[in-house]
């Protein structure tokens, strides 16, 4: 539990950004817990909600994390960052991240076929969507024919030359 930390112990922190990553933290200081809203208006027999300040240091990188209860021992502290005193915890939220993403990969071909047939509905369904597509595929089409076209005459104009250049040789 986070309440239990104190300066030089370790934290777990996985960044779930663009590259993902875990990173072992030293911790470098930490507040002692206190109401997080010490102004709300409690019930009676309701405990406050309680919060700390946890810094640490992992090499060049310096991390504060604010409002952390001290009863958890893992927490998402937001901008991507899941934080945890307990490597248990941040191993078993590691393997639910891959599931997480295990799944979504094992879902795509799924996707792209819904893509696909939304698509298609559209395309029944909107006539002048139907003849945008066209249009575009004979656009393409005639791209295509254009490029072989230049394709062949620049192989003529080469048997051309050739055939020029023999004649030069040969008077």
């Amino acid at each position: 539990m986070f309440g239990n930390l104190n300066t030089g112990s370790i934290i777990y922190i996985i960044d779930k950004g663009e590259n993902p990553s875990l990173k072992i933290a030293q911790v470098t200081g930490v507040t002692a817990p206190k109401a997080k809203n010490p102004l709300q208006i409690q019930l009676p027999n309701t405990p406050h909600e309680m919060a700390m300040s946890v810094s640490a240091k992992c090499g060049d990188d310096t991390f504060t994390f604010e409002n952390v209860n001290p009863a958890l021992s893992i927490v998402d502290v937001g901008r991507g960052l899941i934080v945890s005193d307990d490597k248990a915890a941040i191993c078993a939220k590691a393997e639910e991240l891959a599931t997480v993403s295990n799944q979504a990969l094992q879902s795509v071909a799924y996707h792209e076929r819904m893509v696909a047939a939304c698509e298609q509905m559209m395309l029944k369904l909107n006539p002048t969507l139907q003849k945008e597509v066209a249009r575009d595929k004979e656009i393409e089409g005639l791209k295509k024919g254009f490029s072989l076209l230049n394709e062949r005459l620049d192989e003529m104009m080469g048997l051309l030359r050739g055939f020029s250049d023999e004649n030069k040789k040969g008077e």
